[in-house]
Parts: C-alpha cells; sequence; structure tokens
C-alpha cells in the first residue's frame, strides 16, 4: 500500500466554501455574544432553574475557622503572626478560596497541627488522637510483655 504525502491528501479535501456550506450551514454566526443564547441552548440540556440541582456546591471543605476557635485564635491573630492578609484568612475560613499546599502547611504549623487534620472538625481529629495514642499504649504494652517473657525464658528475637 503506497504512502500518502502531505500534498497528495490535501489534493482531496474539500474547499472551504464547500465545507462551510455542507458542514456549518450557518457559518460562525452562533458564536457571536448577540445571537440570543443560542450557543448556550447548544450546551448540555436546558432544565431551567433546576438545571445544577444535582451538582455540587463549589466548596472548600477544610475546617479553618473551627480550628482556630479550637485554638482560641482569632483571624486577626494569623494577620499578625504570620503576616498575611485579612482577605486571605478571611476567605479560607469561610471556604470561598481555594489555597496551596504553603498556605495550609502553614497554618497547619501556626495551629500545632497536622495539615490533614485541618480537614477534619477539631473534634473528630482529637477523639483519632485519643485513638492513635491508645493502641500505641497497647503496642508499647505488648512489646514491653514480649520482652519480660523473652527475658524470663532466656529466649531472644
Amino acid at each position: 500500500m503506497p504512502i500518502s504525502t502531505l500534498s497528495e491528501v490535501s489534493d482531496f479535501e474539500p474547499g472551504l466554501l464547500r465545507y462551510v456550506s455542507n458542514v456549518m450551514p450557518s457559518g460562525l454566526v452562533y458564536l457571536n455574544a448577540d445571537c440570543n443564547g443560542r450557543l448556550a441552548d447548544r450546551n448540555d440540556f436546558s432544565f431551567g432553574p433546576l438545571y445544577d440541582c444535582g451538582m455540587a456546591e463549589p466548596k472548600h471543605d477544610w475546617y479553618i475557622a473551627q480550628w482556630l476557635k479550637h485554638a482560641d485564635r482569632k483571624q486577626s491573630d494569623v494577620v499578625n503572626d504570620l503576616g498575611w492578609n485579612k482577605a486571605k484568612i478571611s476567605l479560607m475560613a469561610r471556604g470561598k478560596q481555594p489555597y496551596d499546599r504553603d498556605a495550609i502547611n502553614e497554618l497547619a504549623a501556626y495551629l500545632h497541627v497536622e495539615p490533614f487534620e485541618l480537614l477534619l472538625p477539631p473534634e473528630r481529629a482529637m477523639a483519632i488522637r485519643q485513638y492513635r495514642a491508645s493502641a500505641e499504649q497497647v503496642v508499647k504494652l505488648t512489646s514491653d510483655a514480649d520482652a519480660n517473657d523473652a527475658r524470663k525464658t532466656g529466649t531472644h528475637d
């Protein structure tokens, strides 16, 4: 089978006028802003005011305001101590502004929490901390008991 070159392929393509008349009979008129929303009608199906009823609200589910309260801090403390803009901490606390990793890490260090804990309400994060501390205590007690048993029997791992 012969390999076609670009010039051979372009020899067979239809002319621009023929293309526009067959594929886009109305031309690009529908792209103009003054077409009374015809372009919007071509986008997804429109269900009127209920169009977005099944869509999630754009929000950022960090619990920054709750963590500030838990740490007995105010937004003004963050502004003064970290040198942040008032609008930045205000929008972040209300979930109105997406934030970057550096901001979350800086705020987490300031509040003495792990960055992932800002995704949880403080009460839940504290419960997880207690659960983890209990599990670590059980592991420590088990390890100590095993070490005592090994000393008594004279066997070592």
